[in-house]
């Protein structure tokens, strides 16, 4: 079809940005991304790139670590009567409508998918990245719906995919997702060690470890049988 295509692992192993004539779609969801990857993925969108990428959590906006989300203003939440069939798409009004399936519950603003302006480009956020992948890229309309994408950046720059699904950590999960509990229960660890390292009484003291004399025994346990009145053995 004529287009350029590069693959990359990593957010992290371009040297320089795209081209802001470039069009990159990102295979990891949106609450994977470093502050920094947001920062500066956002920055080339400003600049007139394209930015295609999942989201796979409800969110709202400042509620949050999601640092794509956040600046973009979008807020997501699970569909209370969620549908399976495919859904009308139109990029162009020129083009006829599209059929595209999106499984998943997820709404964008009460929509399956959003395209949101930033700058001189655009982000295009999908509550389901994986209908482009290879075993359902040929169901409905969904081959031409990534074709329609590609040319919404009209200065036809490369298309950059980014494949490795990175999946965080369950200490990254955690603190994005559940910081508070998680502060409570540091506080309360801390609480519990200073409760109990409180000293109550007196220091005690140590007793000597030498050994006392044999005499000594003898007298003590004199003394002991005559104040409970034991007689001569």
């Amino acid at each position: 079809l004529g287009a350029t295509v590069q693959s990359i692992r990593r957010l992290d192993a371009w040297s320089d940005p795209p081209d802001p004539a470039d069009t990159l779609l990102v295979a990891m969801p949106t609450y994977a991304l470093s502050a920094g990857e947001a920062q500066r993925l956002l920055h080339w969108v400003a600049q007139g790139g394209h930015l295609i990428i999942g989201v796979q959590h409800p969110y709202e906006p400042g509620q949050g670590l999601d640092h794509l989300l956040n600046p973009l203003q979008i807020k997501s939440h699970r569909a209370e009567a969620p549908t399976i069939d495919p859904v009308s798409v139109q990029l162009n009004e020129a083009a006829p409508p599209l059929q595209v399936r999106f499984r998943s519950s997820l709404r964008l603003n009460d929509a399956p998918w959003q395209v949101v302006r930033w700058g001189r480009g655009q982000a295009t956020l999908l509550t389901d990245i994986d209908l482009f992948a290879n075993s359902r890229l040929a169901e409905n309309d969904h081959a031409d719906f990534l074709w329609a994408l590609l040319q919404q950046n009209h200065a036809g720059g490369v298309f950059w995919l980014q494949y490795r699904k990175l999946t965080p950590s369950l200490a990254q999960l955690l603190w994005q997702h559940a910081w508070m509990p998680l502060l409570g229960l540091c506080l309360t660890l801390w609480a519990m060690l200073w409760r109990y390292s409180r000293r109550l009484g007196p220091w005690l003291i140590p007793h000597s470890g030498e050994q006392r004399r044999l005499a000594e025994h003898l007298q003590a346990s004199s003394c002991f049988l005559w104040r409970h009145g034991a007689g001569p053995m």
